[in-house]
This record gives structure tokens, C-alpha cells and sequence, in this order.
């Protein structure tokens, strides 16, 4: 039987986030199935307009989400639950990407916040260049599994021989999110005026892989 050394090397690095990503949450609710459209489409509208008022490109806010159901209240009669036809609801979520700008960012909500519009507002971050962290993982990766074979080897008195097997593990990305409630957006910058100042967590990217020798 071969005599191998089986070594797992680990990579844990953090990476500057250079995107930001923010989501708007829509919703409502109304009896009228057009003049739930019709505040769906307002609502919708104004958010892309301040959008675009602050320099950013009208087809670059997407949808991620979009429904209109019917809406029922359950009710109790006779100690019997029925569901009651009360009217429409209607949810969406629009998405928009831009470049790390705090002041932009600022302006963005505070616009919101001003406005008559009370979406739930998710900030979220990510790395540009995903494929270059993930291959900077993978290389710290295997870095750190040459250098254990090696001080396992030294310690062991044995000679390394050729890479007979690598084993590739798997990507952890740990996006950092930071959400943002109408209420907490309006008690902040509307009744405040205070402008955020926004210092987003580092992007932690951890690899593994499993390097196999034989031993000479």
C-alpha cells in the first residue's frame, strides 16, 4: 500500500466591499383592485424617479419581485373560520447597483424619507470582482496546506514525494446587510436631517481544499 500524507488547507480573508445594493419594498393594500394598481405604479414610479434625480440610470432599477393577490381576513362564525374577500394586496421589490458612495447613498434615503413613500429599505454590499477573491482564497488555500504537509513532514522525519490528489472544498460569502425600516429611515433623516455616514463590514470569503502526497 502507497504511504500518503493527506493535508487540509484552510483560507479565511477579508475583502473591502465595493458595491452597494439597495432594496425597496413595496406594499399595500386596498379594496379597489385599479386603485391598488394605480398606487402600485405611483409608488413604484416615485422610487425610480429620485432614483434617477440623484444621477443613477433608469434601467439599471430592477424588479426582483412583483405579485397582486387577493387579500382575506379569516373570520369566525358559528365556531366556523371562513375567509372573507376584503380586497387586493400587492408587493414588489425593486433593486438597484451602484459603485460605494456614501453621500449618494445618504441622499437616496434621505429623498425617501421625504417622501410619501414607505418602503422597507435593505442595504446590502459585495465584492466587484467576485472571481478574483474567490481565487484569492483558494490560493491562500492551498498555500496553507503546502505549509502544513511540509512542518508535518519535517516533524515526521519523511520525505514529501509528488501531489498524487487535490480535493477542492466550497466558497462561504458572508454578505453584510443593513436594514433599514420607514420608521427607523424618517426618525433618522427626515425629522433629524442627519446625514448617514456608512463604513460597511469587510466581506469575509473562507475556501478549503485537501492536498494528498506520497510519501518517498
Amino acid at each position: 500500500m502507497d504511504k500518503i500524507l493527506s493535508v487540509e488547507g484552510k483560507a479565511n480573508i477579508s475583502i473591502k466591499p465595493n458595491i452597494t445594493i439597495l432594496e425597496f419594498e413595496l406594499e399595500g393594500k386596498n379594496r379597489n383592485y385599479d386603485e391598488l394598481v394605480k398606487e402600485l405604479s405611483f409608488n413604484s414610479n416615485n422610487i425610480k424617479d429620485i432614483l434617477v434625480n440623484l444621477g443613477l440610470i433608469r434601467t439599471d432599477v430592477k424588479t426582483t419581485y412583483f405579485s397582486i393577490d387577493p387579500d382575506f381576513e379569516e373570520i369566525r362564525d358559528n365556531n366556523i373560520y371562513k375567509k372573507n374577500f376584503i380586497g387586493y394586496k400587492y408587493k414588489e421589490v425593486l433593486k438597484i447597483k451602484y459603485n460605494n458612495d456614501n453621500k449618494l447613498t445618504s441622499n437616496i434615503l434621505e429623498e425617501i424619507a421625504n417622501s410619501n413613500i414607505n418602503p422597507k429599505i435593505d442595504i446590502k454590499y459585495e465584492v466587484k470582482d467576485k472571481t478574483k477573491a474567490i481565487n484569492e482564497a483558494l490560493s491562500e488555500a492551498v498555500k496553507d496546506a503546502k505549509g502544513k504537509a511540509k512542518t508535518i513532514a519535517k516533524a515526521a522525519g519523511i520525505e514529501l514525494g509528488e501531489i498524487i490528489n487535490i480535493n477542492y472544498g466550497k466558497i462561504e460569502r458572508y454578505d453584510k446587510n443593513l436594514e433599514i425600516t420607514p420608521f427607523k429611515t424618517r426618525s433618522l433623516l427626515s425629522v433629524n436631517h442627519l446625514s448617514l455616514d456608512i463604513e460597511p463590514d469587510d466581506i469575509d470569503i473562507f475556501d478549503q481544499v485537501v492536498v494528498i502526497y506520497s510519501i518517498k
